[in-house]
């Protein structure tokens, strides 16, 4: 039995220690900023209206208390929301910034 040398078959194999510049395009940048800022203007926009609502209940405009209550229902669970986003990207950072290299 005959053993032949293996030249040219086998790609070279890159070290684990080489290091290829991840660059996120434009459009990825802007798809995550552009839903933070989304979901932080649902979060004001639903505080705002939460707002306007007690006025109006105070005024003697609205009759509906189930309106009302569901309007700061949406207002709660908005900014639940919006914080329970920024407190995870806050966490991807810190675990990124504690990565050793």
């Amino acid at each position: 039995m005959f053993i032949v040398p293996i030249s040219d078959g086998i790609p070279p194999v890159k070290s684990i220690f080489e290091r290829t510049p991840t660059v996120q395009s434009a459009e990825q940048q802007e798809g995550f900023k552009s839903l933070f800022k989304e979901i932080f203007a649902e979060a004001q926009a639903a505080g705002v209206n939460t707002a306007d609502d007690n006025i109006r209940m105070v005024n003697g405009e609205i009759d509906d208390l189930h309106t009302l209550y569901n309007n700061a229902t949406k207002a709660a669970i908005s900014v639940e929301a919006f914080v329970a986003v920024k407190n995870t990207t806050v966490e991807a950072f810190e675990r990124i910034m504690n990565m050793q290299i």
